[in-house]
């Protein structure tokens, strides 16, 4: 059974002197994960086609529960070559996420374009990587069905222009007033919120498009962050990386 697809690159591990197992995320087939036999080698026709985060056209040979590459071709490269390695760890810190997350074809297409939007974005070199970082997580939390609750307090349902005080819960994704916080709850400012609100609601490319000054893009990346972590219940090591890779700069 022949299977043509289009999809983004996010993940490709070695298997052999000449063979690679690549994943990739697809416009309606889901997450596909094939051998491509012979890739290592320089003269390989596939190779381009099949390298990390590079937009392509694959025909893939089903087996049973198997799957090969039978051939590629490359449509675009929506992380631009020569970034610096700051920008490629957050590229692949974001890889590692949609490869986790990318759980169904419905689901998959969605994280596929958040991904290539925020790897554009990454590419233009315009924007400070931790802001990148943090739409993009709150983008993808959003789209999971994990969208924050941000209109106003979850208690009291005080509006937002009523409250003494924002506290933020990232395991229920709530608001709360200082007068209704549980205890142990983060305090967050009121810019942080709005910043949250405006993330959340506007559209894709339109998400990036801010300045934010230094303190708060701290604290709008710190809570992002918190967030995601909390909902999805796991650590990454491309996070990792990438704040390692940061802090050289």
């Amino acid at each position: 059974m022949l299977l043509k697809v289009r999809g983004l690159v996010v993940r490709t591990a070695k298997y052999s002197d000449y063979d690679r197992l690549v994943t990739v995320l697809t416009e309606d087939q889901g997450k596909l994960f094939f051998k491509a036999c012979g890739i290592n080698s320089l003269k390989n026709r596939n190779a381009a086609a099949c390298s990390l985060f590079t937009f392509s056209e694959f025909v893939i040979k089903k087996n049973g529960e198997n799957a090969y590459l039978s051939s590629s071709s490359p449509v675009y490269y929506p992380l631009k070559r020569g970034c610096d390695l700051t920008r490629l760890a957050l590229a692949g810190y974001m890889a590692q996420l949609g490869e986790d997350v990318a759980t169904d074809p419905e689901n998959c297409s969605q994280v596929l374009k958040l991904i290539t939007t925020a790897l554009f974005v990454i590419s233009k070199n315009d924007r400070d990587p931790d802001l990148i970082k943090a739409v993009f997580e709150l983008r993808l939390l959003t789209a999971l069905g994990f969208a924050p609750l941000l209109e106003g307090c979850s208690s009291c349902r005080k509006e937002l222009a009523d409250m003494n005080g924002f506290f933020f819960d990232p395991v229920e994704g709530d608001l709360f007033c200082g007068d209704c916080a549980p205890q142990g709850r983060r305090r967050i400012s009121r810019d942080c919120v709005l910043l949250m609100k405006r993330c959340v609601q506007t559209d894709e490319k339109s998400a990036y498009a801010v300045n934010v000054e230094e303190g708060l893009l701290r604290e709008f990346s710190s809570v992002c962050e918190s967030f995601l972590t909390a909902q999805l219940e796991r650590k990454y090591d491309t996070l990792d990386f990438y704040k390692e890779a940061k802090a050289l700069k």
